[in-house]
């Protein structure tokens, strides 16, 4: 027997759902801003991508996932980093030799992208750490809508726009039914990404977690002494996280001891 088709849902109801499990999202994009965003980038956005933006202009803690406002790609210091981070991690040193579609191994797709097309970092993923990537057109306003690239320990392709952020909405509505609410409030979502960063030595993660004090102080300091100087902050001594594991707390860590944080965002 057939098996029905599963549509997938339209970008504005995915993003009542977003906002109804806890998700913030901006207002939305002019044309201008959407155009100014595309000069700066040097590509057109695809169908789907602009009317996103138009909808919605970003969105923020959808789960432990961030959409960046079009105002935000190519300016902000956030943007900066996470494709900064992007590129050293994962384009820098070596071009893939496979991709990841969910489990399947795949020939390389996204990286290089194809002639015509450049990657574009449009969010993060503040559990992993992610960044979330398309390949759009250099000059094809109506060029068919690119895949969608959650950047790991290779490009795992995840689709079209609208069945990738229907996955993430999933997630998150998933989490509130098991959990009862959003993954964390701000501080102690600040925190655990703080804490993750520093396990596996993420650092533009954990900067990115730091007031502007506790940045200043570090840039006078190498990166290593940084997370260094962090571990004694969240950790005691001689119980240094373990890196291999994925959690928001080190697994000998017992539950009801707290880590002691002083330089996430408190300054």
């Amino acid at each position: 027997m057939t098996q029905p088709r599963v549509e997938t849902p339209s970008l504005e109801e995915l993003i009542e759902r977003a906002v109804a499990v806890g998700a913030g999202t901006g207002l939305w994009a002019s044309p201008e801003q959407i155009a100014a965003a595309e000069q700066r980038l040097g590509v057109r956005f695809d169908r789907s991508y602009r009317q996103l933006m138009t909808l919605c202009n970003g969105i923020e803690r959808l789960g432990e996932m961030t959409l960046f406002s079009v105002d935000e790609l190519g300016t902000s210091q956030r943007w900066r980093d996470a494709h900064q981070f992007m590129y050293f991690e994962y384009f820098l040193l070596y071009t893939p030799s496979f991709e990841m579609r969910g489990d399947t191994m795949v020939e390389p797709e996204f990286y290089p992208p194809p002639a015509g097309r450049r990657p574009v970092t449009l969010g993060y993923n503040e559990g992993s750490p992610t960044q979330v990537v398309c390949n759009f057109s250099l000059d094809d306003p109506d060029a068919e809508p690119g895949e969608v690239a959650e950047c790991r320990c290779e490009p795992n392709l995840t689709g079209p726009l609208e069945r990738t952020v229907a996955s993430w909405v999933e997630e998150a509505e998933q989490f509130d039914r098991e959990y009862g609410g959003a993954p964390f409030d701000s501080l102690h979502d600040t925190i655990m990404t703080l804490q993750h960063a520093v396990t596996v030595d993420n650092v533009v993660g954990a900067r990115r977690c730091l007031s502007a004090r506790w940045r200043a102080t570090y840039d006078q300091h190498a990166p290593i002494e940084m997370l260094d100087d962090l571990r004694t902050q969240l950790w005691p001594p001689r119980l240094p996280p373990d890196p291999h594991s994925a959690g928001t707390r080190p697994a000998h860590l017992p539950s009801d001891r707290h880590p002691r944080v002083h330089p996430a965002r408190l300054g």
